[in-house]
């Protein structure tokens, strides 16, 4: 019960102190439990990048989703809220032309952002 009042139903954009899963290991699946078994994370997923526990993965940017995202703890999470956001300004490659392209273009980039971030997950 005092876990639960240590963290917030809904864990904010910015994430959450985590101090208290450091202090033993006893404590760490108590407290980890209620963690990222009843309280609610989001994700915010466009075309261009994905945004998870105050972290920022850029499509453009060679970094893997791992380095960036810090996925050690993201497979415990019961409880998630993706928010998918299309038409988003991102940059299309000059050669794609036409609204019509660059507008499959953002839907293909969009749909394997989900992908990506899913399998992550």
């Amino acid at each position: 019960m005092i876990f639960r009042y240590l963290f917030p139903k809904v864990v904010p954009d910015h994430g959450v102190k985590v101090g208290i899963l450091k202090t033993s290991r006893q404590i760490y699946r108590e407290a980890s439990s209620v963690l990222y078994g009843e309280c609610r994370f989001t994700a915010k997923v466009e075309s261009g990048s994905i945004i998870f526990r105050g972290k920022v993965w850029k499509r453009d940017v060679n970094r893997s989703m791992d380095d960036v995202l810090c996925g050690a703890s993201a497979n415990m999470i019961r409880n998630l809220q993706i928010e998918v956001t299309v038409g988003e300004r991102y940059m299309v490659p000059k050669s794609i032309i036409g609204p019509r392209m660059k507008e499959e273009f953002e839907l293909y980039a969009l749909r394997d952002s989900i992908r990506k971030f899913t399998d992550y997950m």
